[in-house]
């Protein structure tokens, strides 16, 4: 059950020019005594859907969709004043949150030490990318020369970009595009291979403590 955290509420997100609300809701995991956040936007998430309209029209609007969410998350974040030793960025959805937190919140000293992990998988959406979606993905840290990737706005290049700014990449899906594949393999990136389903909680653990060390060491 979700309820709306009263004391988030207020926030704002200029978004091409347009004003939009960021709602923040909350679900309490008793069995393990979890929190789990939300955001919300009736505009970017409308209820009963999430890739389709109702009437099975895909959206056309998923490269606004991400930025929200990007930067929605990160936000709150921030509003709540935790300091996340991790951000693990799963998937195109949030392939724009390790640029983000690299270029935009790089002086935020909530995340000065964060590590940002990205897990990539083979996605594929319905519908089109906006070409705008490179410019619209500015804001003030954010310069054209970061969003060039995703000029031609495409999943593959959303991953690519999330790559570029990672400190570490998982493989998340067994097969991966070959051209990805070559990608990641030239970025030099810290990556960890796919994992089976008995193997990659052990695996994942150990990779955030790797990265953990580093920034100890570093400091």
């Amino acid at each position: 059950q979700l309820h709306e955290v009263i004391r988030l509420s207020g926030m704002n997100m200029i978004l091409d020019n347009l004003d939009y609300p960021l709602i923040i809701k909350v679900a309490s995991l008793q069995p393990v005594r979890m929190q789990v956040y939300f955001i919300d936007n009736e505009d970017f998430f409308p209820k009963k859907t999430f890739m389709k309209d109702l009437d099975g029209t895909p959206l056309d609007f998923h490269d606004e969709r991400a930025i929200f969410f990007c930067r929605g998350v990160l936000e709150t974040v921030r509003k709540l004043g935790w300091a996340p030793d991790v951000v693990h960025c799963q998937g195109w959805m949030s392939a724009l949150a390790p640029m983000y937190l690299k270029r935009a919140f790089a002086e935020d000293p909530i995340f000065e030490n964060t590590k940002v992990v990205y897990s990539i998988y083979n996605q594929e959406i319905e519908g089109d990318l906006s070409n705008t979606m490179s410019q619209k993905s500015r804001v003030l840290g954010v310069s054209e020369e970061d969003t060039t990737i995703i000029d031609e706005a495409s999943i593959l290049n959303l991953h690519k970009l999330a790559v570029t700014f990672a400190d570490a990449v998982i493989v998340g899906s067994e097969n991966l595009d070959k051209d990805l594949e070559s990608f990641i393999q030239k970025s030099d990136k810290q990556t960890l291979d796919y994992q089976s389903e008995d193997s990659y909680i052990a695996a994942y653990n150990a990779l955030y403590d790797e990265l953990l060390e580093e920034e100890i060491v570093l400091s």
